[in-house]
């Protein structure tokens, strides 16, 4: 996720944000599982419907399809950015 500015470490975070590209509005609750200091963070999505988890299937196998970089690496903190990261339990 890109936010205007930092994002807070939460456990439970409700959200709702547009998929690029498309007009479908993803929302449901995740946990931060990274943040940086550029407003940058990766989320583990909690809850979300089953019509939402379709949409974000199709969603990512779309942009798969379309990128020759590996999404595993595209989902990681740049390796420039202040980075804090969840604690493990």
């Amino acid at each position: 996720m890109q936010a205007a500015e930092p994002m807070p470490m939460t456990a439970d975070l409700v959200f709702r944000c547009l998929l690029p590209g498309t007009h479908f509005t993803l929302q449901g609750h995740a946990e931060m599982i990274w943040a940086s200091d550029q407003g940058r963070a990766g989320m583990f999505f909690s809850e979300l419907s089953f019509d939402a988890r379709k949409h974000l299937r199709h969603w990512l196998s779309r942009r798969r399809a379309h990128s020759h970089r590996k999404l595993a690496h595209a989902l990681l903190p740049p390796a420039d950015a202040h980075v804090s990261f969840a604690a493990a339990e």
